[in-house]
C-alpha cells in the first residue's frame, strides 16, 4: 500500500491483457503498484520466488474478503478469498465457513479490553517512513484527534469500497482494536445480529 502521506491517482490508461484469475478460495497479496499506479494482487505461492507469483492489476475493488494480516516492512496486505476481474474492477468474496475472528461475534465487544469503533468508512493506511499502519474514520473532520488510530496490524473481515477512487482501500463497518493495537475489521452483517457497538473506549483489564 502507499504511504499514508503520499497521494496517488489511479492511472487512467488501459490495463494490460491479463490471464483469467484462478477460481476458488486463494491466498492473495494486495498492494498498490507505485510504478504503474494501479492496485494489484499476487497469488501467493510459497514454493516459488516472489517475483514469479502471478499478478493481476485493477483500478477498482468491491466485495468482502478475509484480511490475514499486513506486512509492516513492505506495506502489503495478505487476504483470503475468491476473486474475479470484470473490466477494471476486482470483485472479492470469501465463502469460508470458519474464520479466525469468529470469537469476536460470540462475545460482548464492550467487555473486551481495547477500543470499539462505531460503523463508518475507515481508510486503511500504511506509513512507509515508520513501517506501521493507521486507520482513519473518513466521516470525522480531518483534524479530529479521534479520527486517526495508530495500529500494529490489520486483520478480519473487510467490506471493501473505493471511496477516494485512488490508492487507498476502505472498510465499511466497525473495527475492534485490541490491547495490542491490532485492528480487527468486523463484518457489519454479522454485527447486525448483535446489539449495536457503541464506539466507546473500553479500559484495559487490570
Amino acid at each position: 500500500m502507499p504511504d499514508a502521506n503520499e497521494s496517488f491517482t489511479v492511472n487512467p490508461g488501459p490495463l494490460p491483457e491479463q490471464a483469467p484469475v484462478p477460481s476458488g478460495i486463494q491466498r492473495w497479496l494486495w498492494s498498490f503498484d507505485r510504478t504503474n499506479a494501479w492496485m494489484s494482487i499476487r497469488l501467493i505461492q510459497p514454493d516459488q520466488p516472489f517475483e514469479d507469483w502471478p499478478r493481476w492489476w485493477f483500478k477498482k475493488a468491491d466485495g468482502e474478503a478475509t484480511v490475514v494480516g499486513g506486512n509492516p516492512l513492505s506495506g502489503r496486505i495478505e487476504m483470503r478469498g475468491e476473486c474475479t476481474l470484470e473490466g477494471e474492477t476486482m470483485y472479492l468474496w470469501d465463502t469460508t465457513e470458519d474464520h479466525e475472528d469468529d470469537w469476536l461475534y460470540e462475545t460482548s465487544l464492550e467487555d473486551l479490553p481495547g477500543t470499539v469503533l462505531h460503523p463508518s468508512q475507515y481508510r486503511i493506511c500504511y506509513r512507509r517512513a515508520n513501517e506501521d499502519w493507521r486507520c482513519r474514520d473518513e466521516n470525522r473532520p480531518f483534524y479530529d484527534i479521534e479520527a486517526l488510530r495508530h495500529i500494529t496490524d490489520v486483520r478480519g473481515r473487510i467490506r471493501l469500497n473505493w471511496l477516494d477512487h485512488g490508492s487507498h482501500i476502505f472498510h465499511q463497518g466497525s473495527i475492534y482494536i485490541d490491547e495490542n493495537e491490532v485492528a480487527h475489521l468486523l463484518n457489519p452483517d454479522r454485527l447486525a445480529e448483535k446489539a449495536p457497538v457503541s464506539g466507546q473506549e473500553v479500559p484495559a483489564a487490570s
